[in-house]
């Protein structure tokens, strides 16, 4: 059967398109999607995990306030059984590269969240984003905290448990700097985007994390975005990350075993070998 897919952010009029989070959805853009003769949706529905995911639970489940009702928005769970009816099939997105921070304000007892990445002088400033959801730095802002989805917590490569998930599955560069990836921040907003590393197991399990909500909350498919990181960081600088490094070496250790290495980095160390101080030393 032949698919006519159409790509369905639906972003606001005359704004920014505010990755990773998508506008909420109306019936009228279903019943628009009816007219385009739509089978498939692809970055429609999701997004939000990679800010956290409560906000992404809260994008398929939130309720929804009766002032919206009168205009037919829907939380992200309601949308997919709406194009549902119609033979349309939703693929939720998974922003794979991307690692949010935004500016927020919350009431001073820390339960509601006033603001999100638009600011308007209200509550406390704080941010917002998956340090502070790793950290379940504001535990009752959402239902559920960090706890709830993992456990026992999440344990990187080297054995330590994970305490900023920003900061350790960040891409890297040379110098050990964090990439950022630059194409998605508004320029002048105080949002901050890292591109995020696959190669580092802890980011691999959060990823799988978020598309086992999208699959409970009834996605048709699974749009896996910037599915070629961690290349992406190339452009950047990266990556250099701790992760990419010993990979590196593990791949290494094979072609020094068959050896098939130049001659001057057969004899060299493995154990202690690092790409990046090899390029800076070669004047790279």
């Amino acid at each position: 059967m032949m698919e006519r897919g159409i790509y369905f952010d639906g972003w606001y009029r005359d704004e920014h398109c505010y990755h990773p989070s998508l506008p909420m959805r109306r019936t009228q853009m279903v019943e628009d999607l009816v007219d385009y003769e739509a089978t498939l949706l692809v970055w429609s529905a999701l997004g939000g995990g990679v800010v956290s995911l409560p906000y992404l639970e809260e994008e398929a489940y939130g309720e929804v306030p009766s002032r919206l009702r009168m205009y037919g928005y829907m939380n992200d769970r309601e949308f997919i059984r709406e194009c549902d009816k119609h033979g349309i099939k939703v693929f939720g997105v998974v922003f794979e590269v991307q690692g949010w921070e935004f500016p927020a304000e919350i009431s001073a007892d820390e339960t509601k969240l006033l603001g999100l990445n638009i600011m308007r002088g209200e509550g406390k400033k704080v941010t917002y984003g998956l340090r502070e959801f790793s950290q379940d730095k504001y535990p009752k802002l959402f239902p559920k905290t960090f706890r709830d989805y993992f456990p026992d917590g999440l344990v990187n490569s080297d054995g330590e448990p994970v305490t900023d998930l920003w900061a350790e599955c960040a891409a890297r560069k040379m110098d050990g700097t964090a990439v950022h990836a630059a194409w998605v921040e508004v320029v002048g907003h105080e949002q901050q985007c890292y591109q995020m590393c696959r190669n580092n197991p802890v980011w691999r399990a959060y990823l799988k994390k978020i598309i086992e909500i999208q699959i409970d909350a009834g996605v048709h498919g699974v749009h896996l975005d910037e599915c070629e990181l961690p290349i992406t960081a190339i452009g950047y600088g990266g990556c250099f990350c701790k992760d990419c490094m010993k990979q590196f070496n593990v791949y290494l250790a094979e072609r020094q075993r068959k050896g098939d290495l130049p001659a001057a980095l057969q004899a060299m160390d493995l154990e202690t070998f690092h790409y990046g101080e090899y390029l800076k030393a070669q004047g790279a």
